[in-house]
């Protein structure tokens, strides 16, 4: 039976799913690989994200990439469940989940490299060689140019098979998204693996700000249905939707309506429900109800009169 969840229809049909496959090779994910799918992960999140960025206020962005990176996450079928769980660690040794404001300076730092790669690019670029094969020589002028664990220099070794992933992690981002020293004009739109879900009001915690912010409030959420309008790629943007806080008078009477709608159901079954039955659910109604307003204060009138 053909998986019908948002994750399952973007698995089978995300090109960009299928273009990190690809990147990837036959052997597959890697422990080793972790951050450097994690910095894929969060750059498609941002290009899901983007076209609705100027809906958003800048906290909501936050909320909204990460909320998108881990939907995201939820698609890596060549990944088992327990590595799944550790591609938006903020650190192996934490093993805590990124937070939205650590989720976006990675972000923020990806790009940045993505510039400086673009332009180290060129010295290496000539008409004969593929886009990898041009990232192989920038790779091995890297890893020449830099030093191994012991500070000594690398010149005329041959950079190791995965040295990129603990040592340059944005390297397989600039594979998958760039062609030479620019972005890659055939690369497909991003395709959102869900809509966008935000707070409407910025969480306590975070007005505070937290030490788990700085890279080394949980808020409830709803989801809207729908179709999302088109970006001006062409490819849909995902829906999006705000949550108010609750307002104390209308969820009271709220309340007290499905309560009296309650009673005047049971009422319609007295002749069907046992007389003990009936008496029970009345009491549990009775219980349900808010607790009664307090008085009203005369004397405060007055005095404020």
């Amino acid at each position: 039976m053909a998986d019908s969840s948002p994750a399952g229809l973007l698995a089978t049909q995300s090109p960009w799913l299928e273009r990190v496959k690809n990147l990837l090779g036959p052997r597959g994910y890697d422990p080793s690989m972790r951050r450097s799918v994690q910095t894929l992960v969060i750059y498609e999140a941002k290009r899901c994200i983007q076209p609705r960025i100027g809906d958003l206020r800048p906290f909501q962005r936050k909320v909204a990439l990460v909320d998108q990176a881990q939907a995201l996450v939820n698609t890596l079928d060549f990944c088992l469940p327990h590595h799944k769980a550790e591609i938006l660690w903020r650190t192996s040794t934490s093993r805590e989940t990124v937070t939205p404001e650590i989720c976006w300076k990675r972000f923020q730092l990806v790009q940045k490299e993505l510039d400086r790669l673009s332009e180290m690019i060129k010295q290496f670029m000539a008409p004969e060689r593929s886009h990898q094969e041009t990232v192989d020589e920038l790779e091995q002028h890297l890893f020449e140019t830099s030093g191994d664990n012991q500070g000594k220099p690398n010149q005329g070794k041959l950079v190791p098979p995965n040295w990129a992933y603990a040592h340059n992690h944005v390297i397989l981002a600039f594979r998958l998204y760039y062609k030479g020293s620019e972005l890659d004009p055939e690369f497909p739109d991003p395709v959102p693996p869900k809509n966008i879900v935000v707070p409407a009001v910025m969480p306590t915690k975070e007005r505070r700000g937290s030490n788990n912010d700085k890279d080394d409030g949980d808020t409830d959420m709803i989801t809207t249905a729908g179709i999302g309008r088109k970006s001006q790629g062409g490819a849909a943007a995902p829906a999006y939707t705000f949550i108010q806080p609750p307002n104390p008078a209308e969820e009271r009477r709220k309340l007290l309506q499905e309560v009296k709608d309650h009673l005047a159901l049971l009422k319609e079954f007295e002749d069907i429900a046992g007389e003990e039955e009936i008496l029970k659910r009345r009491r549990d109604l009775f219980a349900a109800l808010p607790p009664i307003p307090p008085p009203y204060n005369s004397n405060k009138r007055a005095r404020l009169g």
